[in-house]
């Protein structure tokens, strides 16, 4: 072999050396965690003499979605239709990486519980932390306490009594949805979770539509309008990257087709929310909603009731959908839940650095 090139295969061996050395340096010396995401070839990572910093990649669109909103992190949100016998169901999908879930008490329901919430879950949307970065989404939750179809925890309160075996709903302090069933996956000590919101069983689980859901009555998924068991229904899911789902129609549907376009849309598991004319809502915002007197620009076909009530005050529970800030580097949270029990309010707050400067 010649000696430069010897001299040159040396070089580069030691350069690679220590480069290894230096990146495993800094991660021992630091602490640090790998994050790795499923699209990092897209991954753009700068280094100086003291510190890496890697910006994940956008969140991106996707072939067969409207994108409704986006930010500086992308995709905030967006939505597309499924059709099941000739019914058809809009599907909103809300990103995990680019936003959070809160939960809201009606003002009559659960009973009491409006009175009992601080005001971050109470029944209208708080500005005054979910507007911080705004409302990009709000839609209807599940059924009426004295429908027995399942409990609800929420805050550290215990709002309606928690039945086992029943899927649930679980939010935690970082704003992302678990769904699971309870006494099996849930509660769950790697969820730290704020709220706990239940309704029947498992329409999807596994990615496929449940056998109650696909072969059982249509009576155990609610009572519908005078007997009539085709109605319209909503429904709550999250697909495999952990995206929020909200499935709903204003055609008259049964559970198993209900379950199946959820399946279409993605979801790994789904339950059941609220049904009958009158009570599917949802908003979605083109435009991050960080005041009262903003609009959401798309509603469900057919819906009854403008998603203003979300913005006004409403007699029944919701959810409400805000945008992550727009810097990585920045998030929301809550505080926890420190005892059961007693109140514990649960407003977001800016976390991390590049964070935006809340107004007022």
């Amino acid at each position: 072999m010649a000696p430069g090139r010897h001299t040159r295969q040396s070089t580069r061996r030691a350069l690679r050396r220590g480069a290894a050395l230096s990146l495993l340096s800094l991660a021992l010396a630091g602490g640090l965690g790998v994050a790795v995401f499923a699209d990092d070839a897209s991954t753009t990572t700068t280094t100086t003499s003291t510190t890496t910093t890697t910006t994940p990649p956008p969140e991106a669109a996707q072939a067969g979605w409207v994108v409704v909103a986006r930010s500086p992190r992308g995709v905030l949100s967006d939505r597309t239709t499924e059709v099941v016998n000739h019914a058809t169901f809009i599907v909103a999908r809300f990103r995990a990486r680019t936003t959070v879930l809160h939960w809201h008490a009606g003002s009559e329901d659960p009973p009491s519980a409006n009175i009992k919430m601080s005001p971050d879950s109470r029944h209208s949307i708080d500005f005054a932390s979910e507007g911080v970065t705004g409302v990009v989404g709000v839609f209807n939750g599940a059924f009426k306490a004295d429908s027995l179809a399942g409990g609800t925890i929420a805050n550290g309160l215990s709002l309606a009594a928690m039945k086992p075996g029943v899927a649930t709903a679980a939010i935690d302090v970082h704003g992302k949805l678990t769904l699971g069933v309870w006494g099996k996956d849930l509660p769950n000590p790697s969820v730290n979770a704020i709220v706990f919101r239940q309704n029947l069983g498992l329409l999807v689980n596994g990615g496929v539509v449940t056998t109650p859901a696909k072969v059982g009555s249509p009576y155990l998924w609610g009572a519908p309008l005078k007997g009539v068991v085709r109605e319209p229904r909503t429904a709550l899911g999250v697909d495999a990257n952990g995206n929020i789902l909200y499935v709903a129609s204003e055609d008259a549907v049964l559970p198993s087709e209900l379950a199946q376009a959820l399946v279409l849309a993605g979801a790994q598991r789904a339950m059941e929310l609220d049904m009958n004319p009158y009570w599917p809502i949802l908003g979605m915002a083109t435009k991050p909603l960080t005041s009262p007197a903003m609009s959401f620009t798309y509603s469900l076909p057919g819906q009854q009731h403008s998603a203003r009530v979300y913005i006004n005050g409403w007699t029944r529970d919701f959810f409400v959908v805000s945008a992550e800030p727009s810097s990585w580097t920045c998030s929301l949270r809550t505080a926890g839940i420190a005892k059961f029990g007693i109140l514990n309010p649960q407003p977001f707050t800016l976390t991390g650095t590049n964070c935006p400067t809340p107004k007022g």
